[in-house]
């Protein structure tokens, strides 16, 4: 019986790591990878189970909503596709450490890159919108899909608006104008959560989007010890 069950567990492990791989494969040919891309996708995500632990369905779950939704897994200013496939495992890394959903974090991220938000501003946006859902009036998802476009127009006008000023190097402008536009994003969503807010006795509550919490972790099946060694081992079969 305890040998049945055992190799019943085995089975479900090896059809759930099938279905994540094939999510994976979905995920880097809709960013344009090839066969071979998706193969070295597969090596590296497994490389990153073995040293964190999280579920390679999770993961690959996580990358193609981020994908999806925000084009995490494309190349941005001069990367190749493991180096996004990296930036976007990292950001797996971070969300999971701060308990939230990492599909919708690589989302937002993408997102708002694409906005013209980059390195501390984007940082600066993202931590904004995380604080945003976890005081409950919005999820990320509104924030994001409903309030973005209207966040865009003025961190566009705001950004519009400066000009450079006698002696300012390119970099301080530019840096310039990306706070313009972080400030732009903020107070967009300011107003959003004030307008989803209003007449609702629910404020404060923790987002369903935090709520969700961290990824799952890689389980060795019953009767074996749960250590890296044996979860490796696991996201290897």
């Amino acid at each position: 019986g305890g040998a049945v069950a055992m190799h019943g567990q085995f089975q479900d492990a090896r059809e759930r790591r099938a279905a994540g791989e094939r999510t994976l494969g979905n995920a880097v040919r809709n960013a344009g990878g090839s066969s071979a891309a998706v193969r070295a996708a597969r090596e590296r995500v497994r490389g990153f189970v073995g040293e964190t632990g999280i579920n390679f369905a999770d993961v690959a779950e996580a990358l193609q909503i981020g994908q999806g939704r925000g084009s995490a897994l494309e190349a941005r200013n001069g990367e190749s596709s493991a180096q996004a496939l990296d930036r976007a495992l990292e950001s797996i890394r971070d969300a999971n450490a701060e308990g939230i959903d990492p599909g919708q974090y690589l989302a937002a991220q993408g997102r708002l890159s694409q906005a013209g938000l980059s390195g501390d501003a984007l940082k600066g946006a993202l931590r904004y919108t995380m604080r945003a859902a976890q005081r409950g009036s919005v999820e990320v998802d509104q924030i994001i899909q409903q309030g973005l476009p209207g966040a865009v127009s003025l961190m566009t006008q705001r950004s519009a608006q400066l000009s450079k000023r006698d002696g300012e190097t390119d970099e301080a402008f530019a840096a310039r104008r990306q706070q313009a536009r972080l400030q732009a994003f903020q107070e967009s969503v300011a107003v959003q959560e004030v307008g989803a807010s209003t007449g609702r006795q629910a404020a404060g509550r923790r987002s369903p989007w935090l709520r969700r919490g961290p990824c799952r972790r890689e389980r060795a099946p019953a009767g074996r010890a749960g250590s890296g060694r044996h979860q490796a081992a696991a996201a290897r079969a």
